[in-house]
């Protein structure tokens, strides 16, 4: 019996009002303060409120390669390829893309 079976599936993710994108700013804002006063540790911070499944229990880690420009996942945006220019342990404020 030959069956042919065609799926699809559009993918649409909503824009946030500036009301939420300003809440989430200054959330990450604070985030930041608490790593550099060292009221929390990054580890404690992403442990608590990332929404990554890929890195969230292992606090917020990537694996990264510099010398091959490559982690565990693909590269994804502007931001991410931002990070193989960066030094290791420097926390950068969170930008809109």
């Amino acid at each position: 019996m030959n069956q042919e079976l065609e799926i699809g599936q559009i993918v649409a993710f909503p824009k946030a009002s500036r009301e939420l994108e300003k809440y989430v700013m200054d959330e990450l804002g604070r985030y930041k303060k608490q790593v550099e006063s060292k009221l929390s540790t990054f580890e404690q911070l992403a442990k608590r409120y990332s929404e990554d499944p890929g890195s969230k229990e292992r606090g917020g880690e990537y694996q990264v390669n510099r010398n091959d420009k490559t982690w565990d996942r693909p590269v994804q945006s502007p931001v991410e390829q931002n990070l193989f220019c960066r030094g290791q342990q420097q926390i950068f404020t969170a930008h809109h893309l």
